[in-house]
Parts: C-alpha cells; sequence; structure tokens
C-alpha cells in the first residue's frame, strides 16, 4: 500500500514522507498482515492528499482529527487504511521516505500515544534489532525526538 501512496503523491507533487512501519518492517521478526500505513504530508495540502486517495479507492483518514486507531478501526470498516499526518518538517526525510531514526521516533509515538496496532514488545524488539544490524545516529535519534517532544523517552531508552 505504501508504494501505491508513494507513487500516488509523486505523481500531484506533493511533499510528503512515509514514515513507521512500512520503514522498519525489515527489523521485525513478525510482520503483521495488515497494518496502516503512515504518512506524513505538507500541512497545506493535506486536504488535497486525502482527495487524490479517496479518489483512487484507497481508505485513508486524516490523523489530527482521529487520533486513536482503536476508534478509527470502530468508525471505518477497513482492511487497510493509510493515516495522514499534517507536517511541516521534512528535515529528515529524503524522496518520500523517513530515515530509520524518524521513522522509529515516529513509530513510538503512534504505539504510545495513538494506539498503533503494534505491542510495546515488538516495538523493543525493532529498536533491538536496529542497533544490533545497524549504526544508529544517535544524535539524529535525539533530535527527532526532541522535535516530537520524545527526548526524555529516547534518552531512557538509549541509556
Amino acid at each position: 500500500m505504501a508504494k501505491e501512496v508513494k507513487k500516488i503523491f509523486e505523481e500531484a507533487g506533493l511533499e510528503f514522507f512515509i514514515s513507521g512501519l512500512d520503514i522498519l518492517a525489515g527489523y521485525m521478526t513478525h510482520v503483521p498482515e495488515k497494518y496502516p500505513v503512515l504518512v506524513f504530508v505538507e500541512r497545506e495540502n493535506i486536504d488535497e492528499a486525502y482527495e487524490l486517495l479517496k479518489g483512487q479507492n484507497i481508505d485513508s483518514i486524516i490523523g489530527d482529527k482521529v487520533t486513536e486507531y482503536k476508534r478509527i478501526y470502530r468508525i471505518l470498516p477497513v482492511d487497510e487504511l493509510t493515516v495522514l499526518r499534517p507536517t511541516q518538517e521534512f528535515d529528515f526525510a529524503k524522496d518520500g521516505i523517513a530515515e530509520q531514526e524518524k521513522a522509529f521516533v515516529d513509530l513510538y509515538y503512534e504505539v504510545t500515544r495513538a494506539s498503533f496496532p503494534l505491542s510495546l514488545e515488538e516495538l523493543g524488539r525493532i529498536f533491538l534489532n536496529m542497533h544490533r544490524r545497524i549504526f544508529i545516529n544517535e544524535t539524529r535519534l535525539s533530535k527527532v525526538a526532541i522535535r516530537r517532544n520524545l527526548h526524555h523517552d529516547v534518552r531512557y531508552i538509549l541509556n
């Protein structure tokens, strides 16, 4: 689904990036069959992005209007969902894809603050696998966390 959304937004010339589980799935032990696609879109174009996806019969919701996934799934009987989050911050993304540190912080926020359908244990395993397999830029991770107001949480994880 993320690849399809990326193609649609690139063709429309929107500024966006895909984040969260789509970026970090390679670090998971058990990747869920279905999960919400997390897309950050330039704040001024969020409604246009929503309409583009609606025109392609892709179920989506603007994330700042409904913040809990449990509530979303009660409202919308969907199999696959794209959550559009408005943003003005594109420093940690390139070519429509979030850097891994940004994707982790975004996913951490979604799991701990918005009831994203992923266990905290699995999120921890993602971080450990990232730490084992790649060099994590702790400075970048901290900068992203500060911008998302999660710096205390991330500092605790790093220590």
